[in-house]
């Protein structure tokens, strides 16, 4: 068994579902029991990085929806988070924030609607039936995504005048909202009902379903809102806390039914949020991979690449021990020294310490591999880094910047860097390089705040011990850039920018 049959996986979990889909269902390695606190805690937002495997935890338990569970998945990719609630609610004498929470909670509800409708073993509810039955009267189908549903609310009639809301046929309400039914006889008729009790009403008739099954909506597709403006964060920071709200309500009332939500860790850390460090201390899952600098063989990334090892070659191994010389040596041309490596250290300081940078890593390393080889050399090491850098970490870092930069600033803004010559500079040789790239000062500072965001540069400052010490945001949330210190280029772009 060598190390060229290891399938370490592919960039994207969608790939690895279509491509290799026992990677998914046996290669996922579950560290810190995430999916049993999904299913049966109290735990709903799921907080992760870009590539640190939300997706991949959410198709994994797709994989577990056995006759007792009702997935529901919306991906909220490319969906109007700045004027959805215009398309849920007509009044131009309410605020954005007033309308915000029911527009969110109309939404979830309808999702939750048609997936207990599909569930043979809840319990029969005449007042559920008359639900589902107004909703289809009035032109509402069971939706693929939310889009659906906004398309279907401003098409068939389902308007919301200020706090109020106008069907075609009629909705009937009587004083007593528990008597609250539809009414097909006044199809010709106008009757108004205030949103927010339509929403009461239908969590009433949620919270009496009774059911042996679980029920789960879980809302992905928010890596790109991470580009949005403030509009964008406040829409976002209204659908987790609307989401929250919810779940409490179902959780108190005992009916199976939760609402989870993937959201990256970076996005999270720019919503105005009430309750932050209750969702976080109390609600969330943090995919931490990585925490321990000073002991990289038993992290939690080093034992998914084991894992994954283990179901291709069908034996335990240690892949860095098994397959890896434990440490190298390196020459540096530019001062004559040489320098003694550990390899894992030194691979995993091409990552961002996520699974799909050291998954591709050592797939570029497996590559560059020779089967005449038992062990792999230093060369295929080197080899494979370098196809790495170009191939894949580039192209990473150009898409995050893609969702910030202009296509042009993505330009001159990794000329600036790779005008640089070497991996590091300060503050005024970057300012010099990016105003040759075309840049004026302060949108090459702003350039720069936007690098460090995405880990493509960092902070390399003097510790108390007289060490130095880098700073990336992929390892310190809180760090942001400081051009007082000098600025580093990540190592994954070494190759690519022709510093090595």
């Amino acid at each position: 068994m060598s190390f060229k049959e290891i399938n370490f996986g592919y960039i994207s979990a969608e790939a690895e579902r279509a491509e290799s889909p026992n990677l998914i269902i046996d290669g996922y390695f579950d560290p810190a029991n995430w999916i049993e606190d999904i299913l049966n805690k109290s735990m709903f937002l799921i907080l992760g990085y870009k590539g640190t495997g939300k997706s991949a935890l959410i198709n994994r338990i797709d994989f577990d929806n056995k006759y007792d569970k009702f997935y529901t998945f919306i991906s909220l990719d490319n969906f109007p988070f700045t004027d959805f609630f215009s398309q849920v609610y007509k009044n131009d004498d309410l605020s954005k924030d007033a309308i915000l929470p029911d527009s969110w909670a109309w939404l979830i509800l309808l999702q939750i609607v048609w997936s207990l409708q599909k569930d043979p073993n809840k319990v029969n509810n005449s007042r559920f039936d008359k639900l589902v039955h107004g909703l289809k009267e009035n032109g509402f189908s069971s939706p693929n995504k939310f889009s659906d549903l906004l398309i279907q609310t401003k098409e068939n009639k389902f308007i919301v005048h200020g706090p109020s809301i106008e069907l075609n046929p009629a909705l009937g309400v009587e004083s007593d909202l528990t008597l609250f039914k539809f009414e097909s006889n006044l199809a010709r008729d106008k009757t108004e009902i205030s949103l927010d009790r339509l929403i009461l009403f239908t969590k009433q008739v949620i919270a009496e379903q009774t059911s042996i099954n679980q029920h789960i909506l879980f809302i992905d597709g928010l890596d790109r809102a991470i580009y949005g403006g403030e509009d964008t964060y406040s829409s976002i920071a209204t659908l987790i806390t609307e989401s929250l709200k919810l779940n409490q309500f179902f959780r108190e009332s005992n009916v199976p039914i939760k609402i989870v939500i993937a959201c990256r860790t970076d996005l999270f850390g720019k919503l105005s949020i009430i309750n932050r460090n209750s969702i976080l201390n109390t609600y969330s899952i943090p995919l931490i991979w990585h925490n321990d600098f000073r002991d990289y063989s038993n992290c939690n990334l080093n034992k998914l690449v084991n894992f994954r090892a283990k179901l291709s070659l069908s034996k335990e191994v240690d892949v860095f021990r098994d397959y890896f010389p434990d440490e190298f040596t390196l020459d540096n041309n530019s001062t004559g020294k040489t320098f003694t490596h550990k390899t894992i250290v030194y691979i995993y300081w091409h990552t961002r310490n996520t699974p799909r940078d050291l998954l591709m890593a050592l797939k570029e390393i497996q590559k560059a591999h020779s089967i005449f080889n038992s062990m792999v050399t230093l060369d295929e090491i080197i080899k494979g880094l370098s196809n790495y850098s170009r191939s894949y970490f580039l192209p990473e870092i150009k898409d995050e910047l893609g969702g910030y930069l202009t296509t042009k600033e993505v330009d001159q803004a990794l000329h600036m860097l790779q005008s640089l010559y070497v991996w590091y500079g300060d503050y005024k040789v970057l300012i010099r390089r990016a105003k040759e790239a075309g840049l004026e000062e302060d949108r090459a500072r702003d350039i720069l705040s936007i690098l460090f965001e995405c880990s493509a540069i960092g902070n390399q400052f003097k510790a108390g011990d007289g060490d130095k010490r880098l700073t990336y945001k992929y390892y310190m949330p809180e760090a942001s850039l400081d051009i007082s210190q000098q600025i580093v280029v990540h190592r994954g772009l070494w190759k690519a920018f022709n510093y090595v």
